[in-house]
């Protein structure tokens, strides 16, 4: 397969060469994908602030083939270098176009997703969850780092109590990416439930009610949380007197489309070192 490149025309082989030379320094200059030595300019990714939109994000990124993957945290100051790293390892700052280029030619391309949590008592948690998303093809990641197969279900991706898998969908053949909770998580909340039913003293509904429906609405969640909701109301009829009504359960959300919300790294890091009540 030929290649043109302003041009010029590639053979696979070369562009491989070109791609990912050994040294970055005899590479530089020499293709698209390397940063222009006029206007250098340094990776400066967007950190997601939502769960739920980091969580359809990893999501979009599966189901257009992203399927191999690695994740991990990183404290936030050694956040930058750490970027810096991967964007010269991985190329996770090529375009969209770069990386369209790069599976045409039968290689790997990476996206790297990043998500700040918050925490208890703080505005911003002061780390930065990765995931590292990996096409398949031939790619520096799969001899650097242990890649895992999202598509396997030993080696699904997780976010918190989360799994994401392959589900059937409603009035099509095809299954669909989507999210629920893990085996744990769930038998947690059936034992929740339950107990809430059996024991009145415990007066957890208020708190259950805040916490099943607060979770992210995909799908897969949104089954799961009516499985519960069932079998709370089930238990309930069983255990409670028949004059204690079963509490007004709000109606669960579907998950739209969501924005992209977040920080560039270099703004988040100043954000979390600025003091409380200090102006930007």
């Amino acid at each position: 397969m030929m290649h043109k490149q302003k041009g010029i025309f590639f053979s696979s082989r070369r562009l491989r060469r070109l791609l990912y030379a050994k040294s970055a320094r005899a590479a530089r200059g020499r293709f698209c994908l390397q940063p222009s030595p006029q206007m250098p300019k340094p990776y400066d990714p967007l950190v997601l602030t939502w769960r739920a939109a980091y969580m359809q994000r990893i999501a979009d990124c599966v189901r257009l083939g992203y399927c191999r993957w690695i994740s991990g945290e990183v404290p936030l100051e050694r956040a930058p270098a750490f970027m810096q790293k991967f964007a010269a390892l991985y190329r996770v700052d090529a375009s969209r176009g770069q990386r369209l280029r790069l599976r045409r030619a039968g290689l790997g391309a990476a996206r790297l997703l990043l998500y700040a949590p918050k925490s208890e008592g703080e505005q911003r948690a002061a780390k930065v969850i990765w995931v590292l998303l990996v096409s398949d093809g031939e790619h520096p990641a799969a001899g650097l780092e242990k890649l895992r197969d999202a598509r396997a279900p030993g080696e699904r991706i997780r976010v918190g109590g989360y799994e994401l898998l392959q589900l059937p969908r409603k009035g099509s053949g095809k299954p669909a990416w989507t999210w629920r909770m893990t085996a744990e998580k769930y038998q947690a909340w059936r034992e929740r439930v339950i107990a809430a039913a059996r024991k009145p003293w415990l007066q957890a509904e208020a708190d259950i009610i805040r916490g099943l429906y607060g979770v992210p609405g995909f799908a897969g969640i949104r089954s799961q949380v009516g499985y519960l909701a069932s079998l709370w109301r089930r238990e309930w009829k069983r255990r409670r007197a028949a004059t204690e009504p079963f509490p007004k359960l709000p109606q669960l959300r579907y998950l739209q489309r969501l924005r992209n919300v977040g920080l560039p790294l270099s703004q988040l890091a100043r954000e979390v070192d600025r003091p409380a009540g200090a102006s930007p």
